[in-house]
């Protein structure tokens, strides 16, 4: 057999090093099959994004071009995602070429499994005695402060699986339903819901229905420890950063950069051989197993 190659093509940088240990990982016992990792603005000159990938991958299954063979080399195309709420809207493409993120994207791996006090000490310069003490217990900083924002995770379901989008939904952050301290602001609450009844053009108790269902089904996913499915992980490094601004106001150090930086070293703490990577390690032998 000629060598073979496998291009992934991920949404964008911290995608592309998340990904590049996944697929390093599964190729160390493959030395026949060599990997390119590039985000969507390099493959596709400037346009970047899910949206930029998925119309690249219609493209290419159009053409039937997600598995080229040329001068005895097999180049197979596999195209990762977030998952965000794909799964409810239903509109994830189903194909071994494309693989969805389990929770709602990327940064929810690595706040999960990922080394917090080490990673968070590292991005602040911080001891980690410090950082320790602000998310203690660390281990479960990330169930509490998701938790805390149920109520706005609600509203961007309802929004977009009712296709009322004015609101912003999940490119909005911090929760603006919410106090910094992560209370419920009962106000903001009450004119949020009722710009989306208005907005959803649903009578009264139709629209308390939808809601009804909408928050069951939030509230089961956190009751089962799935939370983090329509809890975006990007939000994450956004609430650490305040909890440690809170802490350390007479400190010497600058957080302005946190926000961006932490993630790159929370994703030097992952341990690739451990069970969460059992569903997407999975995916991509999916694709390893069928094409070379």
């Amino acid at each position: 057999m000629g060598s073979a190659h496998v291009a992934v093509l991920v949404e964008g940088r911290v995608d592309r090093l998340f990904f590049d240990q996944l697929v390093s990982h599964e190729l160390a016992a493959r030395p026949a099959l060599t990997a390119l990792i590039r985000t969507a603005r390099e493959v596709m000159a400037g346009a970047g994004g899910k949206k930029a990938l998925l119309s690249y991958y219609d493209y290419l299954r159009r053409r039937s071009a997600l598995v080229t063979e040329l001068g005895g080399k097999k180049t197979s195309i596999l195209i990762c995602l977030d998952k965000d709420l794909d799964d409810l809207t239903g509109t994830r493409r189903r194909s071994r070429h494309v693989i969805y993120t389990e929770h709602f994207d990327v940064e929810s791996y690595l706040f999960l499994h990922g080394d917090l006090v080490s990673a968070t000490s590292a991005a602040t310069t911080l001891d980690r005695v410090t950082i320790d003490s602000v998310l203690a217990p660390a281990v479960t900083w990330t169930r509490r402060v998701s938790m805390r924002w149920r109520e706005w995770v609600a509203i961007c379901v309802f929004e977009i699986t009712n296709k009322c989008s004015s609101g912003g939904n999940y490119g909005v952050c911090p929760s603006p339903v919410h106090t910094p301290g992560g209370d419920l602001d009962g106000v903001r609450f009450g004119d949020r819901m009722a710009a989306l009844q208005q907005e959803s053009g649903c009578p009264g108790p139709e629209f308390a229905a939808r809601w009804d269902r909408v928050v069951r089904r939030v509230d089961r996913l956190f009751a089962r420890g799935k939370g983090d499915i329509v809890f975006k992980g990007k939000w994450y490094a956004w609430l650490l950063v305040v909890y440690v601004a809170g802490a350390v106001a007479s400190r010497d150090v600058d957080l302005s950069k946190v926000r961006d930086e932490l993630p790159k070293y929370l994703i030097q703490t992952l341990d690739f051989d451990l069970p969460w990577t059992t569903v997407l390690r999975g995916r991509l032998l999916e694709v390893l197993d069928s094409e070379f």
